[in-house]
């Protein structure tokens, strides 16, 4: 054998499992449902627009899911899901909640324009698939909470009682909410992004710092 010769072992072929592959091909439903419907909407969202851009057949569809409703139910939780992982990555090394607070808002703009057909996803589910709609704020809300009544078990929002942090939870998740309308097209009156977005900081500083002006105090 001459000294040139490669002797590394031979790279096998990786086998996929029929549990991988069916796992792969939902996966892609749902990309290309999500890519439709934040393009074109729910009701033009037809399975056969879904199957032809996720690469598969129209049979195919009907390993997973019953309708067209069924997949339009579970798309906008399965997102959120997607969303609040890069979110808390982003806020993993935040040692206060504003900290924590203001990275996860960052990334959160920053999501909401690398994926602008999000927010149409958002918005038509409120009509046109209500329970994913329900079924996602309750889990957004529900993670928020906790976060809140953690940091304020320790003492970090001390203006505030117990039962008035899903109140702050629901104001400072409407900034969110609310910046996703002004990206969207369309929307009137034009509202500069950059600026809305620092002022929607300098609002969550104001709100979750101790003190601030017009703050109770929690024995209020």
């Amino acid at each position: 054998m001459s000294a040139s010769a490669d002797t590394r072992a031979p790279q096998l072929p990786v086998r996929r499992t029929r549990a991988d592959q069916l796992e792969s091909n939902r996966a892609a439903l749902i990309r290309a449902a999500a890519q439709v419907i934040g393009q074109e909407g729910y009701a033009k969202a037809s399975v056969g627009k879904i199957t032809a851009l996720a690469g598969l057949g129209q049979g195919t569809f009907y390993t997973y899911f019953t309708s067209r409703q069924e997949l339009f139910d579970i798309l906008l939780p399965e997102l959120g899901a997607e969303m609040r992982m890069v979110l808390n990555q982003r806020i993993a090394g935040a040692s206060t909640l504003i900290e924590a607070e203001e990275a996860s808002y960052r990334a959160f703009v920053e999501y909401v324009i690398a994926y602008p057909g999000y927010g149409r996803i958002l918005f038509e589910a409120d009509t046109l698939a209500p329970a994913a709609s329900r079924e996602h704020a309750r889990q957004s809300y529900a993670q928020h909470i906790e976060r809140l009544t953690r940091a304020w078990e320790k003492g970090e929002l001390p203006d505030y009682k117990l039962e008035e942090i899903p109140s702050l939870s629901a104001v400072l998740l409407g900034l969110r909410r609310y910046f996703i309308r002004i990206h969207m097209a369309g929307y009137e009156p034009a509202i500069p992004l950059d600026t809305f977005v620092e002022v929607s900081l300098r609002a969550i500083r104001c709100a979750l710092s101790p003190s601030v002006p017009g703050g109770r105090g929690r024995s209020a």
